[in-house]
């Protein structure tokens, strides 16, 4: 039996955007029955709840643009470009923020993406949750990671995304701009780059040079506390062409929801000093940097080494293995350490013979990184 039959299709969408929409958006509505945007509660009454936390603080229509318009000079600053509240869409977290663009790529028909590797696995498995097809692109230490997306798998897997992290999650290395500005030339109109700038650090961005005034088709995720290694506040944004800010609102709207009110109001404080942003992200730069050579010298000699950490703060130990079957006396060896590591597969590394990899976050307490790393450099 089809059940579907029981049941209207869902007119909201349609409806929406062409009798309502215009209404909640020029605030010049007589009643809002059925809305969310606006509510009020008798448990405000109580100390505790302060009439500003009853609010839904949503960046789907156009409520959040006073509160957008005061940070949009420091993400304009960071971008290198003028931002207006049409380029950004507030989320949660860089990790929301991928399940939304992947939402927008499946509304605009794409049902493939390739991914860099190594990767972040939330985008893996959310990408594979949605159905999307999923072509990673190997990358091996012995030509230090590069990565290459050739015209032909392109032209193969049209129309489809690009979806690439910077700095290069596990690696901490930077992207080449030019190889990317070449990639973005060749995409074409149907196709996508989404860029993952969760951990960025430098200020202006490094990749402001590759944006939607040139390439409408690029899009990236930005978390704006991840980098500072604040995580307890809770909000990123995508940065897009305005032509997509409708569509990536509706997909916002059904991937999260309302944004936390203390969250914003940090980011807004945070705006004031552009420049102490600027100078907060060079200290935990500055801090990641110191920790990495320190981390360095103390293995060196040995059987691992780290990757080249000059932004962000997720790196990796590699670990040389004399055999594959060292790998699983490796791990037993970790485990029997009593030192739990996440590994190159979780990460998405190709795998190569010989090495296993180890991730490090430098935002880590020094201790555990020192130590880490002299469990793993005493494994024979």
């Amino acid at each position: 039996m089809d059940y579907d039959n029981y049941f209207a299709k869902d007119e909201y969408p349609e409806l929406n955007q062409r009798l309502f929409l215009p209404l909640r958006e020029s605030g010049k509505m007589n009643a809002d029955p059925s809305g969310w945007l606006d509510t009020y509660s008798k448990v405000s009454e109580d100390e505790l709840f302060p009439p500003e936390i009853q609010k839904y603080y949503s960046d789907f229509y156009n409520q959040l643009n006073p509160i957008k318009k005061d940070i949009l000079p420091m993400l304009s600053a960071w971008e290198n470009i003028e931002l207006i509240p049409e380029n950004v869409t507030l989320c949660h977290s860089a990790t929301v923020g991928s399940a939304i663009a992947l939402s927008f790529l499946i509304s605009k028909g794409i049902k493939t993406i390739i991914l860099e590797t190594p990767c972040y696995f939330a985008t893996f498995y959310q990408a594979q949750t949605f159905g999307i097809k999923v072509i990673r692109i190997p990358t091996f230490k012995e030509d230090e990671f590069k990565l290459s997306i050739t015209d032909e798998i392109i032209s193969n897997n049209t129309p489809c995304a690009v979806f690439i992290t910077q700095p290069r999650t596990a690696l901490g290395t930077n992207q080449n701009v030019q190889d990317l500005i070449d990639l973005s030339k060749n995409l074409g109109k149907k196709n996508y780059l989404i860029i993952d700038e969760a951990t960025e650090q430098s200020f202006p961005s490094t990749l402001h040079s590759l944006n939607f005034n040139s390439y409408d088709n690029v899009i990236k995720i930005r978390s704006l506390f991840k980098g500072l290694g604040v995580n307890g506040v809770r909000l990123a944004c995508l940065i897009h062409h305005d032509k997509h800010r409708r569509q990536i609102a509706e997909e916002m709207e059904v991937m999260q929801g309302a944004l936390d009110l203390y969250s914003l109001k940090l980011a807004v404080k945070m705006g004031e000093n552009i420049n102490r942003f600027k100078s907060l992200l060079g200290v935990a730069n500055d801090q990641v940097v110191a920790l990495r050579k320190k981390v360095e010298m103390q293995i060196r000699g040995s059987n691992c080494e780290v990757s080249p950490i000059v932004n962000g703060y997720i790196g990796c130990a590699i670990i040389k293995l004399s055999s594959e079957s060292k790998r699983n006396e490796f791990l037993e060896y970790c485990a029997f350490s009593r030192m739990p590591v996440i590994i190159g597969s979780s990460m998405g590394f190709a795998k190569h013979d010989g090495y296993e990899f180890v991730r490090l976050n430098y935002f880590n307490r020094e201790s555990h990184l020192l130590k880490g790393l002299e469990i793993m450099s005493s494994f024979h």
